[in-house]
């Protein structure tokens, strides 16, 4: 019987040796040496690079999207460039009883996609494939870079609002974007997925071939299985996109809140929105910005009618009244904030000589799903719990991100993702856009977010989402996958019998 200890024990033969494919693989000699040069001879595996303490290279390659985790210091970051990398890198850490993370964005929001022991860096399998019908694509592939190649043959995928969020994690956690009311979320439209196992065997899975694997992929979150090596999806069609935003003055929140929560649980499935309440500076005496914001994907004059429905709604005209119709490329650049700028400047800086996206700083994000509207009473509630605690200083954001439409039409058990009933995801956001902010900085944005969440919570529907992941949820096995939790765990049983594939959120944990 093969256990956790032999695992680590090793000793199966030379991994040069050791080709990629679907055998099994449970240790290797070449890497059982001694620690002065263990990670010598991993960099001498490698097709990709090994980036160690003390190189050049290094306190760039182990940030993550936000530098609230830059005091994590790996032991080693591998930059894999092919499946064999992926392999080799699993071996090695079995081999020597080493933690991996694995990382494609680096947008893990509790920080889980680093770790003291050895980051395995998928961002370099970012290949754009097209074919016939349908669209293959790597984990490290990034939203902006998605959308430019796709929206030369008028197709696009379900992408989020970020144009540097890999499809590694985005869409194991199901990805929610501006297309999901009409189309789904990402996972919804995956045909099949290139996995590379704890054991190293490297298997693809479909509705026919490991079927168990391919439904956990679909909403289970990323970091639990496998390495995912490469997607194949099916597009869809997108030309055209009307990008809309109404403001009302902070005194109508309301009055503004109550409708847009009707409104969109009526909306047809062209449309999708959000209601943001913005303060850019949290000192006290400052009046946030209130605006509904969105997408529509009918006819341009299709539109104005349920602008007006949302208007009158409220009862007051808006501040002000914007809609553009855009090539579907132009509006997702503006969403972005890239409206001004190349595809190529549209990164993190960092990434390629000409990219200008700035670092998140300290950011903490807390929400709950929510199934209904909620009354005066619960607006009223979570108005107080946004205007509590002023401080100067402190950007901070509380938002219904609009949900439902064909999100809902398939059931919450014929994929992972669970949330299959929820029309908004309500959260509450704060940050600085210092880096290092002083612990009582962090204790105060920890304090105001989680006023907030107690709000959510008791008007939401005890769902959460595993792509907004919360490092301070309790009850998190719920709320990430409800009812789906215990298959999600014999999926993980079966496929990463030793639960090599961990962190603290980790199924199984």
């Amino acid at each position: 019987m093969i256990t956790r200890r032999t695992l680590l024990r090793g000793g199966m033969g030379a991994v040069g040796l050791v080709a990629a494919g679907s055998a099994p693989w449970y240790g290797s000699a070449a890497f059982a040496k001694t620690a002065d040069t263990r990670w010598q001879r991993l960099r001498r595996y490698l097709s990709g690079d090994v980036v160690l303490p003390g190189d050049p290279a290094y306190p760039e390659a182990l940030q993550l999207d936000s530098a609230a985790f830059d005091d994590v210091l790996p032991q080693a970051i591998a930059y894999c460039e092919n499946v064999q990398d992926v392999r080799t890198c699993l071996r090695f850490a079995h081999d020597h009883d080493i933690a991996v993370a694995v990382r494609s964005g680096g947008h893990s929001a509790a920080g889980y996609s680093t770790t003291t022991g050895l980051v395995l860096d998928v961002s370099r399998l970012n290949a754009i494939d097209v074919g016939s019908s349908t669209v293959e694509l790597g984990p490290g592939a990034q939203g902006v870079d998605i959308l430019a190649t796709l929206s030369r043959r008028g197709l696009s995928v379900i992408t989020g609002n970020c144009p540097t969020v890999c499809m590694g994690g985005y869409l194991q956690g199901g990805g929610v974007g501006p297309l999901s009311r009409k189309y789904g979320v990402a996972s919804d439209r995956l045909l099949s997925a290139e996995v590379v196992l704890a054991d190293g065997r490297v298997v693809r899975c479909s509705p026919r071939r490991e079927p168990d694997l391919f439904w956990a992929l679909r909403g289970g979150g990323g970091g639990n299985f496998g390495v995912v090596t490469r997607y194949e999806i099916a597009p869809v069609t997108t030309t055209r996109m009307v990008s809309f935003s109404l403001s009302w003055p902070w005194a109508r929140a309301v009055e503004v809140i109550a409708a847009y929560l009707a409104w969109l649980g009526s909306a047809p499935d062209d449309l999708t929105a959000n209601l943001t309440v913005m303060n850019q500076n949290a000192a006290p005496g400052t009046q946030p910005a209130l605006f509904v914001s969105g997408s529509w994907f009918g006819a341009p004059a299709g539109l104005n009618p349920h602008l007006d429905e949302l208007v009158s709604a409220v009862g007051s005209a808006p501040v002000s009244r914007l809609a553009d119709d855009l090539s579907y490329v132009d509006a997702m650049m503006r969403m972005f904030g890239c409206g001004t700028q190349t595809v190529q400047q549209c990164h993190r800086v960092g990434y390629n000589p000409e990219a200008t996206l700035p670092r998140q700083s300290f950011v903490l994000a807390r929400g709950r799903l929510l199934e209904q509207t909620m009354t005066a009473q619960a607006i009223g509630e979570a108005l107080a719990a946004f205007e509590a605690m002023p401080a100067a200083g402190q950007f901070r954001v509380m938002s219904w991100g609009g949900l439902g439409g064909q999100i809902n039409r398939t059931g919450p058990a014929e994929t992972a993702y669970v949330h299959r009933t929820a029309q908004q995801y309500f959260t509450y956001t704060a940050g600085v856009r210092t880096q290092a902010p002083p612990a009582e900085v962090k204790a105060s944005i920890e304090a105001w977010t989680g006023g907030g969440f107690a709000v959510a919570r008791r008007y939401g529907n005890n769902e959460g989402q595993i792509n907004f992941i919360d490092g301070q949820l309790q009850d998190w096995r719920h709320a990430y996958y409800g009812d789906n939790y215990g298959r999600l765990v014999r999926t993980k049983r079966r496929y990463d019998p030793h639960g090599f594939f961990r962190f603290p959120q980790a199924i199984g944990q």
